[in-house]
């Protein structure tokens, strides 16, 4: 699998390909970053959050970010960069 399409968990109906896990920072085909959200935003809708200020090698010991927009607002391809608190790209 490639690490542009994410990682272990996390499975979306809208891309299937697609695995992540929460917290998860990717940035977008248009230089945005964003931030995985946890299940229960991503069972409402809302599957990613704006990236916080701040370090993003913490963001696997915060808890899981309110997601804000849905599935397929961050433009694809989506490419990790940290995961599990630690820096993939």
């Amino acid at each position: 699998m490639s690490v542009e399409i994410g990682t272990l968990a996390g499975m979306s109906s809208e891309f299937p390909d697609e695995r992540w896990l929460g917290n998860d920072l990717v940035i977008d085909a248009r230089s945005r970053l964003w931030v995985r959200a946890d299940r229960g935003n991503i069972a409402q809708g809302w599957s990613w959050a704006y990236a916080p200020d701040g370090d993003p090698m913490k963001l696997s010991s915060l808890p899981g970010p309110e997601g804000s927009v849905a599935e397929g607002d961050p433009v694809r391809p989506l490419v990790i960069l940290v995961s599990e608190g630690r820096r993939v790209r």
